[in-house]
């Protein structure tokens, strides 16, 4: 009985509420002035509306925020996105650019040497253990090359020789490796020596101008070149330039490390000599940017 009288006053007080909300709403739109009645109720039920308000947008505010949210992940990836294609344009554009300054370079050595014979080359594999020691090219006996014949690079600095060959492959002996003997002699003063490589302890290799009398008028900077002697590197073929000048153990010669001139690490395309080298003039040829 209690519990439906209690459901009874409540029926009537939200009955009342509301005929008051509307008796409020309709007052308003017929007057502009509020009697002390409705300023009594509107005292008691702003509070209410004003919080109820707040309440509403804060739930509205907390659920939108992870609507932006969700929109910023999107930007955010879709930007990552533009960026990683970007970035790849810009590697290919350099990769371009390098490949278009070798194939300059190439035809600048044809046209200063034209009587120079020489197929143009692409390195294709090389294993990372013998990585100064051993390369392979895409061109064999189908092109003219043969065993013992020079490889440089694009100006003219000696790469190594083809020491293997295929009717479209072909393995290089790269000069910085360690079973090379090459004679050389320094271009200033006439000293001779020989070149051979040597493999250091870090992994990475050198090339020593080894055999050089005690007293050899040698100095950091000198250009090494082939001598000729030994009948397969013939005269005149650029191998680099002196960093250091030490004495052996004995102390009774010495020795110099050449830095070479070709990129051997990094480099991507050869020319193989199909003739004799020896009818090349030593002059470098200019050349000259664009």
């Amino acid at each position: 009985m209690k519990k439906l009288f209690k459901n009874k006053v409540l029926s009537s007080l939200l009955a009342i509420v509301v005929v008051l909300s509307i008796f409020f709403g309709v007052l308003n739109a017929v007057r502009t002035k509020s009697t002390w009645a409705e300023n009594i109720c509107r005292i008691v039920f702003t509070p209410v509306q004003e919080g109820a308000y707040k309440l509403s947008s804060s739930v509205s505010s907390f659920f939108g925020s992870f609507g932006d949210k969700d929109k910023l992940q999107e930007e955010i990836e879709k930007l990552k996105q533009e960026n990683s294609i970007l970035k790849q344009q810009v590697d290919k554009n350099n990769l371009f650019k390098t490949e278009n300054e070798e194939l300059r370079r190439i035809l600048t050595l044809k046209n200063a040497y034209p009587e120079l014979e020489y197929q143009a080359a692409e390195v294709v594999g090389r294993n990372p253990s013998e990585w100064l020691s051993i390369m392979t090219i895409d061109k064999g006996t189908a092109a003219g090359i043969d065993v013992n014949d020079v490889v440089v690079s694009a100006d003219k600095m000696l790469v190594g020789k083809i020491t293997d060959v295929g009717s479209n492959w072909a393995k290089v002996t790269l000069v910085t490796d360690p079973s090379n003997s090459i004679g050389s002699m320094i271009l200033r003063s006439g000293e001779m020596g020989v070149i051979s490589g040597e493999r250091l302890s870090d992994g990475s290799s050198v090339c020593k101008l080894l055999y050089l009398s005690k007293n050899a008028d040698i100095v950091v900077g000198d250009s090494v070149e082939t001598s000729g002697l030994g009948g397969v590197y013939p005269k005149g073929i650029t191998i680099g330039r002196v960093t250091e000048i030490k004495a052996d153990l004995q102390s009774i010669s010495q020795y110099a490390v050449v830095e070479t001139g070709a990129d051997i690490e990094n480099i991507k395309k050869v020319l193989v000599v199909t003739n004799d080298f020896s009818v090349v003039e030593t002059v470098e040829p200019e050349i000259t940017e664009e």
